[in-house]
């Protein structure tokens, strides 16, 4: 099946009678194909969970979605003409950006995490593909970047790392004290044999006393640790 667009309408002579009628149509069966793949991708670009932004070829903001305004709180008319570095958090040196519309200007992909704003202050992450958009001569005409929000990702992970180094300090802690206290029940037990030795003096037994009394203050300090 092929889709045309006609107009057709009452052929007239001199006298205004009508004699026929005429036809005019064309063929539209591709541009029809073509409109409705734009809208696929317009839908798809528009109910994106992830931020898409296209800029020019030089970063000036042409389109954000809405998922975009979702997570920085800018209202698309608020950054339409703008350039990205509205977003800047000031967390990036320098060279970071350098190397970034370097990479991107040269027609490559630039892949990477972006420490920015939102509008209210906030800093957020920002997992970022950015891709050149070529015409048919190969120049960039557009950079098209497609971000997701992994701060509360990023918050978890270093949850997880604390947890697990407290947790690998207090393995380590638990096999120290674990070995130590072993020391002390033989420190404890030979002091206590000592203590049975009818032949020490009052000086050898005070010493006696003191090392029992020691060890008793390590062992308690063993079982906090």
């Amino acid at each position: 099946p092929r889709q045309f667009h006609s107009v057709r309408g009452p052929l007239r002579d001199d006298t205004g009678a009508v004699v026929g009628s005429f036809g005019i149509s064309r063929d539209v069966t591709e541009r029809r194909r073509a409109e409705n793949q734009i809208r696929k991708l317009s839908r798809a670009v528009e109910q994106s969970p992830v931020s898409i932004v296209i800029t020019d070829a030089e970063g000036r903001i042409e389109y954000v979605n809405p998922r975009f305004s979702e997570l920085t709180g800018f209202a698309a008319a608020e950054v339409l003409g703008q350039n990205p570095r509205l977003f800047k958090s000031g967390r990036h040196p320098v060279e970071f950006y350098a190397e970034l519309w370097s990479t991107i200007k040269s027609g490559h992909d630039w892949h990477g995490i972006l420490e920015n704003r939102r509008k209210n202050g906030d800093i957020f992450s920002e997992q970022t593909v950015i891709s050149p958009v070529k015409d048919h001569s190969g120049k960039v005409t557009h950079f098209i970047a497609i971000k997701e929000d992994i701060t509360v990702r990023l918050q978890l992970e270093e949850q997880l790392r604390q947890s697990q180094k407290m947790d690998a300090i207090g393995r380590l802690a638990g096999g120290v004290a674990h070995d130590f206290n072993n020391l002390l029940t033989i420190i404890q037990l030979e002091a206590s044999t000592l203590a049975t030795n009818p032949g020490l003096d009052a000086d050898a037994t005070e010493g006696v006393r003191q090392i029992t009394a020691a060890t008793q203050r390590a062992t308690g300090l063993t079982r906090q640790l």
